[in-house]
């Protein structure tokens, strides 16, 4: 199971997540969590140029033994060839990282990607980038795994992205991660523990939350009747998937890494129907600014 995890990085380069107290992870914190994973057989970093300086942190370290994800920012509106930005960001970060290629790029503005005005010059980017043999592998980062576009670009890509924990459980919609395997797509899980916000005390989880209170102490409540910790179950209940070909967690700390290594196991949970929620609000971080 440790073959499935992946550092997630954007707290090597930004104050990320809502849990996080410390903001931004000191480079010799940051150099430790990368030895301690090698260490201990994991060889897979997901990272973006957005990420602040996530890059050039990991090219200071060096992750040259590493198979590494990066994502396609945003395109400017003024951009006039596609080709060419893709081709230039992809350059830029395999620069900052100091290696020639990388494992998969993603879209990191899944939205965009689907805008009539990028989508058929942005696939053929995307493939260009490949056949260039910048990339073993192209897909998307997608905010919501149930959009009925991703079904019509299968065909071209080979990695889905996309949030996965015990409130927002949309890959296991209508025989979504199936059909994804079915087509040999990968599906990698991030956000398991919804930025954080699953492994925080009942008492301390934020007022901004207070509309969800009667589902946290649903969860919280099962957590205390099954004698279960908050990571244990997050990070269990997705790395035991057997659907979910990578699961990225974002660390902290070399002791947070610790912990969730400590933290595997094989058990399987099976999560109360009454825990699952389809509130975007809630179940995507981008829209927690927008919360009353």
């Amino acid at each position: 199971m440790i073959s499935k995890i992946s550092i997630g990085t954007a707290q090597f380069g930004l104050d990320y997540g809502i849990s996080n107290q410390r903001g931004k992870v000191p480079f010799s914190d940051a150099e430790n969590i990368i030895e301690l994973a090698y260490s201990r057989g994991i060889d897979k970093l997901d990272t973006a140029s957005a990420y602040g300086k996530s890059e050039k942190v990991l090219g200071e370290i060096g992750v040259k033994n590493f198979k590494i994800t990066s994502k396609i920012p945003t395109i400017p509106s003024d951009a006039t060839n596609i080709n060419d930005f893709l081709f230039r960001t992809t350059e830029s970060s395999l620069v900052d990282l100091k290696i020639d290629k990388f494992n998969c790029i993603l879209v990191h503005d899944s939205y965009q990607f689907f805008q009539k005005k990028y989508h058929d010059e942005y696939i053929k980017a995307l493939v260009d980038l490949k056949r260039s043999n910048l990339t073993t592998k192209i897909g998307l980062s997608v905010y919501d795994p149930l959009d009925d576009r991703i079904m019509e670009v299968i065909n071209h890509i080979d990695v889905i992205q996309s949030s996965f924990n015990i409130f927002d459980q949309r890959l296991n919609q209508k025989d979504l991660i199936s059909i994804l395997n079915a087509n040999n797509i990968e599906v990698h899980a991030r956000s398991i523990f919804l930025q954080g916000l699953l492994l925080i005390n009942r008492r301390m989880i934020p007022k901004k939350f207070q509309k969800w209170k009667n589902r946290f102490n649903d969860y919280h409540s099962w957590l205390d009747k099954n004698n279960y910790s908050a990571l244990s179950a997050c990070l269990n209940f997705v790395v035991n998937n057997k659907n979910i070909n990578e699961v990225i967690i974002g660390i902290d700390t070399p002791q947070q890494f610790i912990e969730i290594i400590e933290s595997l196991s094989s058990e399987i949970f099976n999560i109360p129907k009454n825990l699952e929620c389809d509130d975007h609000m809630l179940i995507n971080p981008s829209y927690w600014d927008k919360i009353i």
